[in-house]
């Protein structure tokens, strides 16, 4: 498609940390025919599908109904030449040449792809994406999804099998430090979104869990789509259920280090 009958998109970036509900989340926009999610564009994949050109580039896999996997950033970066920041700049420039019929396109950053590569911000600003900032108020709980994941291998289920997850175990040697250092990354994203020029909205999860319907209403609008007449559901289901007594094994152990400390009312 010639770059000047192009039709632009608009487009948003969903910034947040994993085990924030960011996948669920995902799920839920994707319910809207007219946005299209892409996932962890800087997610590192060690598992390649290799397509190139003839060139030996690798082509662009943007285009409506292709069945393979959009390709990630480290993938492009080894099939083409370029250093940073150019080649993170070619990447994203990717999504301008997206051919499907959706008209707002968006992809999850994780706090740890955003921070070593700073210049990300430099595209979001040029090309005017809107940010939502997608967060875990319960930094708890990110912790005992992440627990979960290394202890069940797995934080959620999809369809309807019924989860079968053990108790968690946390360290509690070093959960206060766990949680300052959960805040401060949280404050220090907060923080630079703040000074940047583009629109940006902070929802929490807890605030999905709570009241879903208004909440994706509010970010339907935020993006300028039209609301329509949606279910917003997803076939994601959460492993690990039940008050924290329920899902952690050492919970004695853990009170005992939560209390006198700010994080004490993280615990329910």
């Amino acid at each position: 498609m010639d770059s000047k009958n192009r039709i632009k998109k608009d487009k948003f970036c969903i910034i947040t940390t994993q085990r924030s509900g960011s996948t669920w989340f995902q799920d839920l926009l994707s319910c809207h025919p007219e946005i299209k999610v892409f996932g962890e564009l800087f997610l590192w994949r060690r598992e390649w599908e290799r397509v190139k050109t003839q060139r030996g580039t690798y082509k662009s896999l943007w285009t409506e109904g292709n069945s393979l996997p959009h390709p990630s950033y480290y993938r492009f970066a080894n099939s083409n030449f370029g250093s940073r920041p150019q080649i993170i700049f070619q990447y994203l420039d990717q999504l301008h040449s997206y051919q499907g019929s959706h008209q707002t396109l968006g992809f999850k950053l994780m706090y740890n792809q955003l921070l070593p590569r700073p210049e990300i911000l430099i595209d979001l600003i040029n090309n005017e994406y809107k940010i939502i900032h997608l967060v875990r108020a319960n930094y708890l709980d990110i912790l005992i999804s992440k627990a979960s994941l290394q202890q069940n291998n797995a934080v959620h289920f999809k369809g309807s099998h019924q989860s079968n997850a053990s108790e968690i175990s946390l360290n509690s040697s070093q959960l206060l430090r766990d949680l300052r250092v959960r805040e401060a990354i949280a404050t220090l994203i907060r923080n630079i979104l703040h000074l940047l020029p583009n629109r940006v909205i902070e929802i929490s999860y807890e605030s999905i869990c709570s009241d879903k319907n208004s909440v994706m209403d509010g970010v339907i609008d935020f993006l300028g789509v039209p609301r329509l007449d949606i279910t917003y559901n997803s076939e994601f289901q959460k492993v690990n259920l039940g008050v924290h007594r329920q899902k952690i094994s050492n919970y004695e152990e853990v009170l005992q280090v939560l209390k006198g400390s700010k994080f004490k009312s993280l615990l329910h």
